[in-house]
């Protein structure tokens, strides 16, 4: 998808693809207008240091300089915009908070700690307060006893304290004398949590002899529930709920506001480093460049670029100087994420191709098949319509393999892809294939069967290329002439190829008889026939020189192959 035929629409169609891959839902608060001042701040230490290299520069380069000072200005000024962008959100939202301020009736009331009696419907505030006290875990010298059932094993059966320290989020109650879960009580509501024991939360769980064994190879209560789904979605709600920046909490600690302002100044940098990775990655899809060589990754072209641009690049020379400081060394640069980057921007630039289809109105198919290196058939499958502003556009939409070539199979394969791009099959006008009968057929082909499974008529129209190719092919193959004459092409090429020492006697003969734009001979071609043109063109451009050759060569071991060649030339 990245190498299309028409490398400025494909320009087009990526150049935003970075924009909309960096754009995600922020949080709008006074630590991320912060954050993006560190990060302003960080790019005005750029300013200075080309200040500096401009002071001790012994010769000055003006161009130069105002090329560096004209791209620093253009990133500050992005910069600024987003923050300003930004704080004028926060200040929207404050002043909307202010007027909402009379109409809020949230109970404020300090919630009660026990659990059992604890109101399972808490505020903001509420929540916030029981974070900040932690989950109620009374120690008492001796907890109540159940006597349940009628195994002696079972009598007597009590909470244990050492079970706050293997699981800290475990509750107590006093009242009910049952264990609650601290984070599903605030928490075990939202998404993910739908399958949660509820008696974790309201009535509580009093089954002691089973908190730690259900039975042989069972897991415990304990560690089903603080292991399950619904306790992790549970707790990640917790954990962003405490970390939010807009708590009481974090605006009275200093330590937690400094963090936050330096996570969120890291963040922009992080952003600004996948930016420029996006970059190459873009580069290289357009250039058809491979990301990676049969040998070791950094070898790859990827990294090699990503190295050279950190030379003169501040902001990926930092990234890459602090990878130790990152957790587990995070890099963006394996092979992994490099196929995650060509994903995004391949997929990216197929949502714009379909969405272009979709506006069109109307669109026709193309479709062939096609071995690839491993030995498998991959069915290509190109739309062909008109965009806005009335051009026509031939576009690549979906490469999949083809299980089932028959006229059934390709027709359903067809479909399918269409349908998976979104793509409306009552805008399909008409398809075109080449004159092979499983495609072209009027009775079993897939023009026939496609138009069958849409229950309307799509008039089939043949590819016109694979018609001229097939007429050229059978009126040359009908020809003595012509079939001696490329046998002739094939075997000068062979010839010459073959060996170093004719291919050097060839050049020689160019190079000595001054021929006028010399081509270099070409192999011939099975299917494209401009090929063979091509082959035509550059032994009429050499012939002369080739006879020449081709004499000089009889006198050495190749002298029969060389008389037979040029007695057929000739």
């Amino acid at each position: 998808m990245l190498t299309s035929e028409n490398e400025e629409d494909q320009e087009k169609e990526v150049e935003e693809v970075q924009h909309d891959q960096n754009e995600s839902t922020e949080s709008e608060t006074f630590i991320n207008c912060a954050g993006h001042v560190q990060y302003l701040k960080s790019k005005l230490r750029e300013g200075e240091a080309i200040i500096k290299e401009l002071e001790s520069a012994e010769n000055i380069n003006e161009e130069y300089f105002l090329i560096k000072l004209n791209e620093f200005a253009k990133q500050v000024k992005e910069s600024s915009n987003n923050l300003l962008k930004l704080s004028s959100k926060v200040l929207e939202k404050l002043e909307s908070s202010k007027g909402d301020i009379e109409e809020n009736n949230e109970d404020t009331t300090l919630p009660l700690l026990d659990p059992g009696v604890r109101s399972t419907s808490l505020t903001e505030n509420q929540k916030m307060y029981l974070i900040r006290i932690g989950p109620h875990q009374p120690i008492l010298q001796q907890y109540p006893s159940t006597t349940r059932g009628a195994n002696e094993a079972y009598k007597h059966s009590r909470f244990n304290p050492a079970w706050f320290k293997e699981y800290p989020h475990l509750e107590y109650s006093l009242s009910k004398d049952a264990a609650f879960c601290f984070v599903c009580f605030l928490f075990g509501s939202g998404p993910g949590t739908e399958k949660a024991d509820s008696a974790w939360v309201k009535e509580g769980v009093r089954s002691w002899h089973k908190f730690k064994s259900c039975g042989t190879k069972k897991q415990g209560k304990l560690a089903a529930h603080f292991s399950s789904e619904a306790h992790k979605s549970a707790l990640f709600s917790y954990a962003h709920f405490a970390k939010a920046s807009g708590h009481v909490d974090v605006l009275l600690d200093k330590v937690k506001r400094s963090a936050l302002i330096q996570e969120k100044e890291d963040l922009q940098q992080n952003r600004r480093v996948i930016e420029i990775l996006l970059d190459i990655t873009k580069t290289l899809g357009r250039q058809g460049i491979a990301f990676r060589g049969h040998g070791g990754d950094d070898d790859g072209n990827f990294k090699q670029i990503v190295q050279l641009m950190a030379k003169y690049c501040p902001e990926l020379r930092h990234w890459l100087n602090t990878t130790r400081m990152r957790p587990y060394h995070v890099t963006y640069l394996s092979a992994q994420s490099q196929n995650e980057f060509i994903e995004l921007i391949g997929r990216e630039v197929q949502q714009r191709i379909v969405q272009e289809i979709k506006d069109a109105g109307m669109y026709s198919v193309m479709a062939d098949t096609t071995p690839d290196v491993s030995y498998k058939d991959r069915l290509a499958i190109a739309c062909r319509y008109v965009d806005k502003i009335g051009q026509p556009r031939e576009r690549l939409v979906s490469l999949t393999e083809a299980k089932d070539k028959t006229g059934e199979g390709g027709a359903t394969e067809i479909i399918e892809s269409l349908t998976e791009q979104g793509l409306d099959l009552d805008e399909l006008c008409f398809q075109s294939y080449d004159y092979t009968a499983s495609m072209s057929g009027r009775f079993n082909g897939v023009q026939k069967k496609l138009q069958d499974k849409l229950g309307k008529s799509v008039p089939y129209i043949p590819c016109l290329a694979h018609r001229s190719n097939t007429v050229i092919e059978h009126s040359c193959k009908a020809s003595p002439i012509v079939t001696e004459l490329f046998n002739v092409l094939e075997a000068l090429f062979v010839f010459f190829t073959g060996s170093t020492k004719r291919n050097t006697s060839l050049q020689e003969s160019i190079q000595s008889m001054e021929v006028d734009n010399p081509l270099n001979l070409r192999n011939l071609s099975r299917t494209r026939w401009t090929a063979r043109a091509e082959s035509i063109k550059s032994v009429w451009n050499s012939y002369e020189a080739i006879l020449d050759s081709l004499s000089n060569l009889e006198r050495s071991d190749d002298s029969s192959s060389a008389l037979g060649l040029r007695a057929k030339l000739l």
